[in-house]
């Protein structure tokens, strides 16, 4: 996913086509309902059309048209997405916009990368802003409209810098310079995408190339080693190792915001000690004087800006029990993570043995990971939570007397109790009583109750009273649960009892005709 990712930003949608496509199936079956869906979905729906452009140009409109199928049913899910709800719009316009510009229809292309911009600006994604732009200008560009392609190549060019892909900015002011109106001297001014970047990219000496190389490799590897982890733990470990490797500390600390006022230590890291997580049973930071500037770290969680310390300019925090301890030189810093607008957690760094350890280019690298740790840590702690919520879950159904059973589908069963695996309902008439049972809670009926005689996960047939709910996610009926609770013994009981009172109403039938033919005996021997 990341390499395709990377590849999209570096125009090579032909690698994307090759990375993602083949994966759709696995990558929908492997993490359903998971994020990384709807970027597969777009940038693999975005290949699919250039795909269906370099088969054009070949003369072979039979599979172009295949591949065009396929970008299309990528927007179907993308669109189905949108409408339950979820935040996807910027990836279907995005879509939407890739095929309008595929059939030749600007005005609609032009209207779809715009809403795409507009979406992804309103969640703060540049990066999905930058692409929506840069699209609608290749667009133009290949109908001959070069001067209507200006803005968005600019605009492409302004959200690129801002969110840190300063080697894609180069690539646009290279190629389309003249037609940018940008100087085209050896020593040109790079512009000024956006006031974060303009004084890196005016230098072009050999040095800060170089060091620019080593950032993006950096970047690179740092964000595979992110992407490749899910648990909490494997998480915090990579978070810390990565900030000490690419800020040149030699002490760490990784802080969750459980809410807002509730800081807790999860993991801290030394050059000489190694990386302790303290998951199990994280401290509260007040208990932590001695160890942490917590003073400081509640600083950066109150006004959630970056704070980089030393020893020698800023006393704001000269008080603090641990920096009072230190007599020498040293540098602190500390990044607060931020996702959506909430604080995730704050990454603390401190180099003890010298001033201005942590250099602008060193911080401006772990900034740029500060969103991707975001995510990763956020993710790792849902899962971390659905993982422990679902031993909860196992441990109360596998200590119930009854069966419960998870319908995907009206006559498709999920047994979480008892034989595991799925089963299809057979055709008889029971079974299809159950499927429309479970049809109308599917439909939207709140609870359903019937008995019936079933043969569940290969046990012989028995009575069985079957309670069902549903399962609602985002406002839609996912899933319906339903607990099958064994009567068996019961009915049996009632069979019996039915039988008993069959016979004594027969017995007492018998009785009345016997006294009736008594008193008619009567009634003929006594005229």
């Amino acid at each position: 996913m990341l390499a395709g990712f990377i590849f999209a930003i570096a125009g090579r949608w032909r690698r994307v086509h090759e990375l993602l496509e083949p994966r759709m199936a696995d990558l929908a079956r492997s993490l359903p309902g998971s994020w990384h869906q709807p970027i597969a979905r777009v940038l693999s729906g975005i290949s699919c059309a250039e795909e269906a452009r370099r088969l054009r140009r070949a003369a072979e409109h039979r599979r172009a048209r295949g591949q065009r199928r396929r970008a299309q049913k990528h927007l179907r899910q993308l669109r189905q997405w949108c409408a339950a709800g979820g935040n996807f719009v910027h990836c279907a316009e995005l879509l939407a916009g890739e095929l309008a510009a595929l059939d030749g229809d600007l005005r609609g292309a032009s209207h779809h990368f715009a809403a795409a911009r507009s979406a992804a600006i309103g969640q703060r994604n540049p990066i999905y802003a930058a692409l929506a732009s840069e699209r609608l200008a290749l667009a133009l560009l290949a109908d001959g409209q070069e001067r209507l392609a200006v803005g968005p190549l600019d605009d492409a060019r302004h959200h690129y810098g801002s969110w840190g892909a300063l080697a894609k900015v180069e690539v646009i002011e290279l190629q389309y310079g003249s037609l940018l109106g940008l100087e085209d001297d050896h020593g040109r001014d790079r512009g000024s995408a956006n006031s974060s970047i303009s004084s890196r990219s005016s230098s072009s000496s050999s040095s800060s190339r170089s060091q620019d190389a080593i950032d993006t490799a950096s970047l690179i590897k740092a964000s595979q080693t992110l992407a490749g982890d899910i648990r909490l733990a494997e998480v915090a470990a990579s978070v810390l190792d990565i900030a000490i490797e690419n800020a040149g500390g030699n002490r760490g600390a990784l802080i969750m915001a459980y809410d807002a006022e509730d800081l807790r230590l999860i993991a801290e890291t030394s050059v000489d000690r190694g990386t302790t997580l303290r998951l199990d049973d994280p401290p509260p930071l007040a208990e932590l004087g001695a160890s942490l500037p917590v003073s400081l770290l509640h600083w950066v969680a109150r006004t959630r800006e970056d704070l980089l310390l030393d020893s020698s300019d800023d006393r704001r925090f000269a008080a603090d029990p641990y920096l009072a301890q230190s007599d020498a030189g040293f540098s602190l810093l500390c990044l607060p993570i931020i996702r959506r607008g909430h604080l995730i957690g704050l990454l603390y760094l401190e180099n003890r043995l010298a001033d201005a350890a942590f250099t602008e280019e060193r911080i401006g690298l772990l900034r740029l990971l500060i969103g991707q740790v975001a995510s990763a840590l956020e993710n790792a702690r849902l899962y971390d939570e659905l993982r422990t919520n679902e031993v909860r879950w196992r441990s109360l159904v596998n200590q119930l007397p009854d069966t419960v059973i998870i319908a995907d589908a009206p006559d498709r069963l999920h047994f979480a109790t008892g034989e595991p695996g799925a089963e299809t309902l057979g055709n008889d008439e029971n079974g299809l009583e159950l499927a429309d049972a479970i049809a109308r809670v599917f439909a939207g009926q709140d609870f359903e109750r019937i008995e019936l005689q079933l043969a569940l996960a290969g046990l012989e047939r028995r009575w069985y009273a079957l309670r069902m709910a549903p399962i609602v996610i985002d406002g839609v009926v996912e899933r319906v649960i339903v607990v099958c609770t064994d009567i068996e013994e019961r009915k049996q009981a009632e069979t019996a009892r039915a039988r008993l009172e069959g016979q004594l109403r027969q017995q007492q039938r018998l009785e009345s005709i016997g006294t009736l033919a008594s008193g008619v005996a009567h009634e003929i021997n006594n005229p």
